[in-house]
């Protein structure tokens, strides 16, 4: 293999002519910088757009996401104060049932008086009458 020498290079560089000459590459790269350039440019607008638009419903979600969660607020409150109307209930009932039990024992007991006594008023009654028909 042969290395390459500075006076090697030199005359390299010295026979060998260019394929493009200096002035065509630096236009044609200066063509290409500004179409890449318009061409990132244009993607950072739309990209900038669609960020705009993704923080706007980002907004939008946000804001029905805390009303839905207001509303939910409300209904466990609402759920919170009707719990504790039944809760309050129950134990209304459960007085009403120990008072009707009570009242009920003590119809019974009464009636049970009664019908003893009663008898005997009839029977009463019964003599009473027999004595006023035999006067």
């Amino acid at each position: 293999m042969d290395t390459l020498t500075p006076a090697s290079l030199q005359k390299l560089t010295k026979t060998a002519e260019p394929a493009v000459t200096l002035t065509n590459v630096t236009d044609d790269d200066r063509t290409l910088d500004n179409h890449l350039l318009q061409g990132m440019e244009a993607e950072l607008v739309t990209t900038r757009d669609e960020l705009a638009k993704a923080a706007a419903h980002n907004a939008d979600v946000e804001a029905e996401l805390f009303a839905v969660a207001q509303r939910l607020t409300a209904k466990e409150a609402e759920h919170e104060a009707a719990l504790n109307a039944l809760k309050k209930l129950r134990e209304e009932l459960f007085d009403a049932r120990t008072q009707l039990d009570a009242s009920t024992a003590e119809v019974a007991k009464r009636k049970a008086a009664a019908s003893r006594s009663g008898s005997s008023l009839t029977e009463r009654a019964v003599r009473k009458v027999i004595r006023k028909v035999r006067k």
